[in-house]
């Protein structure tokens, strides 16, 4: 069986929420992501904000990912489903699909943080991802000060890891999900 195509899926990946829709970046997202990426408060757990310039240049990069062939990045926002405000940004980023691997990371704006979207919008990320994508194995990595990070990824079942070949360094934290599908295999060599 033919793996799928990728790039096809992360043109079409829309899903919803309770209180969200999640959908590719678009064009009309560029203050939303500028945003987020020159607020220093935002950006304190990061290598730093962006000057705008560079944010505008991250924008235009961010927006051309999906057509690039393989598909490493996805940016997707997180919008309010009542009145479609951009609240915040969920990234794959280093998608490998011979490893069946891809890192997750998101941003919200300051008027969303404290209000769940975040919990919400991650977990069903990451359903989602195990769902529709030749992904099997989902990882997260911040900083270890970032405490609001540590919570939400353990809050929606990542679980720590040292796992070889993700880059962590001493102030860095990495914590893995996996599909059904690995987790099932798994037990099955136990049974053996």
């Amino acid at each position: 069986m033919p793996e799928p195509d990728i790039n096809a899926i992360a043109a079409g990946f829309v899903f919803e929420t309770p209180r969200l829709q999640v959908r590719p970046l678009r064009a009309d997202d560029e203050s939303v992501y500028c945003d987020l990426y020159t607020d220093a408060e935002t950006q304190r757990h990061t290598g730093g904000a962006l000057a705008a310039s560079a944010a505008a240049r991250s924008f235009g990069a961010a927006l051309a990912a999906p057509r690039r062939r393989p598909l490493r990045r996805l940016f997707l926002m997180l919008c309010d489903r009542r009145d479609g405000r951009g609240l915040g940004l969920v990234g794959l980023n280093g998608i490998d699909e011979s490893a069946r691997r891809t890192e997750i990371g998101i941003l919200m704006t300051p008027q969303a943080r404290g209000a769940g979207y975040a919990r919400e919008g991650f977990g069903a990320l990451a359903g989602q991802i195990f769902r529709r994508f030749p992904i099997d194995e989902i990882y997260v990595q911040y900083a270890r000060q970032n405490i609001g990070a540590d919570r939400l990824a353990t809050g929606v079942g990542f679980r720590y890891a040292d796992r070889p070949g993700l880059a962590c360094g001493a102030d860095q934290r990495v914590a893995v999900m996996y599909s059904e599908r690995v987790v099932l295999s798994h037990f099955e060599t136990l049974a053996r």
